[in-house]
This record gives structure tokens, sequence and C-alpha cells, in this order.
């Protein structure tokens, strides 16, 4: 009986050490490691979108401002089946299924599959519940003056940085630092934040330009008027406060609207009125015509 229930403990006790020596492997050798691997499985660094801020005329009408709007995103390691969910998700982005899935199957651990959805798609993906689908809030520029002073303000990027004109010269001011937060993700592989609507804590501020809209406006309606009527190729003009040099209206044909700047040509986004060689109103553009008739470089017919 004796031998038994030593033979009993002896067991036990091999047992034990046994677990206690697979713990310390896994605890002390292997710890840092598979910390760091559970880590990447339940946690993501997600970059921050800033709300820019507004840009506005000299008498506080609004140019440029910032509405709240929503990007659909996916896990593809938490996605079982990405045929279904790409099919699911088709109609919704307006893609064909195997540009979706292609992603659905990426190797990466974070994907965008649109970014800047409208209201009504935002809800439709929400409604679908599907697994590792999720949707992000984001940012979106909008112009409420479509072309108005388009040169002026220039546009910013699908991520809300500064590409051209004032958006971009001010692009530190207006949208800050470029920031990131870490987000648990659940087991259907949706995110879930440390606060409910996470947004980029970094200091903004709104830019007042010299520009009056209405000047603005009425620069730009004569000046489609006067290309129109002469037949020119393009036309710049600019207003100036004499007394302080401050620049009330900059005016280009031909324009554009920085709304949907990525259909506009080349030609269009360019401000003449700041990379022409010589300025709007310059008395010396007399010389230079002279000079170009005279060497037979252009012809009096000639438009520009």
């Amino acid at each position: 009986m004796k031998v038994r229930i030593l033979a009993i403990f002896f067991l036990l006790l091999l047992g034990l050490g046994g677990i206690a020596a697979k713990l310390f492997t896994i605890q002390i050798q292997h710890g840092d490691r598979l910390a760091e691997r559970a880590t990447k499985q339940y946690q993501r660094l997600v970059p921050l979108v800033s709300r820019r801020g507004t840009i506005y005329d000299r008498t506080g009408r609004e140019l440029a401002v910032s509405l709240r709007v929503s990007s659909a995103f996916a896990h593809p390691e938490a996605i079982s089946r990405p045929a279904e969910t790409a099919r699911a998700l088709a109609p919704i982005l307006g893609q064909p299924a195997r540009e979706i899935q292609a992603r659905l199957t990426s190797d990466k651990t974070f994907v965008w599959l649109r970014r800047q959805l409208d209201p009504r798609q935002a809800e439709a993906i929400g409604d679908l519940g599907l697994q590792g689908i999720g949707l992000f809030p984001e940012s979106r520029r909008y112009y409420p003056r479509q072309d108005l002073a388009a040169h002026v303000l220039g546009m910013v990027g699908i991520d809300e940085r500064g590409l051209e004109g004032v958006e971009h010269l001010y692009d530190d001011l207006l949208g800050g630092k470029p920031q990131f937060v870490v987000a648990q993700q659940d087991a259907l592989g949706r995110l879930v934040f440390r606060q409910e609507d996470p947004e980029a804590k970094t200091p903004i501020f709104d830019v007042y330009l010299t520009i009056d809209e209405v000047l603005q406006y009425i620069a730009e309606r004569e000046l489609a008027r006067g290309v129109e009527r002469s037949g020119a190729k393009a036309g710049t003009v600019v207003i100036l406060d004499p007394a302080s040099g401050e620049i009330l209206a900059l005016a280009n044909q031909p324009t554009f609207d920085p709304n949907q700047y990525k259909q506009a040509a080349t030609a269009a986004k360019r401000n003449r009125a700041a990379t022409d060689y010589v300025e709007p109103g310059s008395i010396f553009k007399v010389i230079l015509a002279a000079g170009a008739l005279e060497e037979g470089i252009v012809r009096p017919n000639d438009l520009f």
C-alpha cells in the first residue's frame, strides 16, 4: 500500500515538475517573444486623421471645411469566408467582388477597402456585421463654394494632407502632425478603441485669408467672360489693396473644382498668377511682346 502511495506521489511530483519546466520555458525563455506575438494578434496601430482647421475669407466666410465620414477597413486574418464577404460588399462599394476578395486575402494585417464613404454606404456596411470588417471615423475636406478661389485654396489628398495652395503652405497649422492610436481587436476582427470616438490630439488652427469672397466671385466671373469673348486660352486677374498690398482676389482661367481635383486637367490647376514669368498688370509685357514680334518668335494672331 505504501509503495502504491509513494508511486502515485512520485508520478504527481514528476508531472508537476514537467508542468513547472514547461511554464519556465514559456514564461522565462520565450516570454517576450510570445507576448509580442499575442499583442500583434489583438492590437492594431491605426493612423488617425485629424480634423483640419477651417479656411475663411477676410470677413469670416467659410471657404474650406472638414466633414466627418467613415472609411471601411478589413483584417484579412480574421475573415474565414473571403469570397462570401467580398460578394456582400461588392454592391455597396461599387467594385467587382474579385477585387475586394484580393484585398481580403492579403497577407497584411490591416487593409483599407474604401476611404471616405458616403453615409448610406457606411450604414449598409455596418448593418451587415461582417467578421473582420469595420468602419473607422475620418475627415473629408469639402469646399462649399466649389471652384471659387480654387488656385488660392489648393486641395488635400485622401489622407487630409495639403497638396497645393494654402492647404499645402499651411499644412502643419491646418492639419497638425500625423498621429496613431492603439486599438484592440475582438474575436470578430472589429476594432475596439480605448475612447469612444478616437481623434488626433495634435493642435490645429484655422486660417483667415485676405481674399474677399464677393470680390473673388466678381473677378472670376468677369475673367471667364473676358476669356470667352476674346477667345484666349487662359487669363489671370489679381486685385490688390494699394494701401496694404493685401490680395483681395486672385483668379485664373481655366479653373477647377478642388472637390474633384483628380478629374481636372493639369493646365486647369496651374496658378498662373504665381507661376508665370511676368505677373498680371506688368507694363514690362509690352517690351517682351514687341521683342517677340520683332524676332519672329510669335505672330500678331497667336493666342496665349
